[in-house]
């Protein structure tokens, strides 16, 4: 299976890509690998019960990864409701051996700080990067990896080291082609290149 488009919420089946639902969305199709979580800003009243349910789904060949779970300092619930959810989902990503996909709006350094306190050893992928140099940095020195997507910072790109490289459409509705061809053009590079590139770090990131 190669995988390119490693956080989308297009409808399965997307057999290239890890398609993003909530544990109440949770109905695979056969062959379809999943991302499942509790996004900071739809977080149910009932968290327990909900954070319960992820924990049974987790479990399931077809997951490849939690999340999108995060922080946002600009939209949802009140900030420890979303740390809580955000913990949670941590942790179970590092039980379960899977990557967290994360959600980061204006927390970055909220985030390094708990990958690094929470001694995390599991890859988190904060998807649909954009952001300036420094934030790049601080998030590369903490050992996430990063995904891009539509609206990627042509100038920051180069600084990502391919081997932590990885694309993504979320809710766009450009092909994951246009996506890596963009970035390509921002690398210097062939987009079959880095296609190649992408796939293999999904496959060793997703076990794929």
């Amino acid at each position: 299976m190669r995988i390119l488009d490693c956080h989308t919420h297009r409808p399965a089946p997307y057999p290239e890509g890890i398609v993003s639902v909530s544990p109440d969305d949770w109905d695979p199709l056969p062959g379809q690998l999943y991302s499942v979580g509790l996004h900071p800003w739809y977080l149910p009243d009932d968290l327990d019960a909900a954070l319960k349910k992820l924990g049974r789904i987790a479990r399931d060949r077809q997951v490849a990864a939690i999340g999108e779970a995060g922080l946002d300092a600009l939209r949802g619930g009140p900030m420890y409701r979303q740390m809580q959810a955000f913990r949670a989902q941590a942790q179970l990503a590092q039980m379960a051996c899977k990557p967290l996909i994360v959600h980061n709006v204006r927390c970055t350094a909220e985030i390094v700080l708990l990958r690094r306190q929470w001694g995390v050893t599991v890859p988190w992928i904060i998807h649909g990067f954009r952001g300036k140099p420094t934030l790049l940095r601080m998030l590369l020195d903490a050992g996430c990896h990063i995904s891009c997507g539509p609206r990627l910072n042509k100038d920051v790109l180069p600084s990502v080291p391919l081997p932590r490289l990885l694309a993504e459409t979320d809710d766009s509705p450009e092909t994951i082609s246009e996506v890596i061809s963009a970035m390509a053009g921002a690398l210097g590079m062939e987009p079959g290149k880095l296609a190649d590139r992408i796939a293999e770090t999904a496959a060793e990131i997703f076990y794929v």
